[in-house]
């Protein structure tokens, strides 16, 4: 069985519910004319589906396969539960890339051997940010299994395609390295 809300192409078609005060509080809606179906809730549109299958919460204009939007709140919020941990997995072997309007956190695999593991801030033209650590101050902490008071020197050496490679100094090395 099926039911059928048949309407001309131009219109859309709507199922409503309301209460004594507001005949349409929630809405299920189906535009015909720009092919999106639309879900409201207090009055207001929450979530859009579009022809292309690209879902947008809080948002009517779709600028990406998942557009969240929030004001006032978290946008995307995982919590795991006391035996898994919350991740959020990517599906491309490239960057994975977490973005603002003008700036990007690239988290990848270098392509050419030794094939480091990178981190790279950068700007929207895909030129290099500085990245920083703890830019309020606080302690950065590397290898959690080593008590120390501070994390002490690294070598920073710049590999011939500028990759930036950091290792520690040991406590015997007088050599120089730079501060973390």
């Amino acid at each position: 069985a099926k039911i059928s809300i048949l309407s001309p192409n131009n219109v859309s078609n709507h199922i409503n519910f309301g209460d004594p005060d507001d005949n349409d509080v929630g809405e299920i809606k189906y535009d015909h004319s720009s092919n999106f179906m639309s879900f409201t809730t207090n009055g207001s549109e929450r979530l859009r589906i579009d022809s292309s299958g690209s879902m947008g919460l809080g948002t009517t204009s779709l600028s990406a396969h998942l557009h969240v939007e929030a004001s006032g709140a978290a946008a995307l919020f995982s919590k795991g539960t006391s035996t898994t941990a919350c991740s959020l997995t990517f599906g491309a072997s490239s960057a994975h890339i977490l973005r603002s309007e003008n700036a990007e956190l690239a988290f990848g695999l270098h392509n050419a051997s030794p094939f480091h593991l990178y981190i790279q801030g950068r700007n929207n033209s895909n030129a290099h940010y500085t990245l920083m650590l703890n830019p309020l101050g606080g302690s950065v902490t590397v290898n959690s299994g080593v008590t120390q008071s501070a994390i002490g020197l690294f070598d920073v050496k710049t590999m011939t395609d500028g990759i930036l490679a950091i290792s520690p100094i040991p406590a015997v090395h007088s050599g120089t390295g730079a501060a973390i």
